[in-house]
């Protein structure tokens, strides 16, 4: 289980009405307890929508649920 320690989430054009977009996540970064992460979303035309950098803190516990 991960938290968030931190976010930043950038929205660089509005899709169109009903567009379909396709989100990607990668890890840029690891360690024993923190991970950061870039996440991606694109039109299909493969235009930049939005962006997301996240720091997490990994937990030493699993899931409630």
């Amino acid at each position: 289980m991960a938290v968030a320690l931190n976010m930043s989430l950038t929205f660089h054009q509005a899709p169109a009405l009903g567009e379909r977009l396709t989100a990607t996540a990668r890890e840029i970064h690891t360690s024993r307890r923190l991970a950061t992460c870039l996440i991606e979303a694109v039109d299909s035309r493969g235009a930049l929508v939005a962006s997301c950098q996240a720091l997490a803190y990994r937990k030493n516990q699993p899931h409630d649920f």
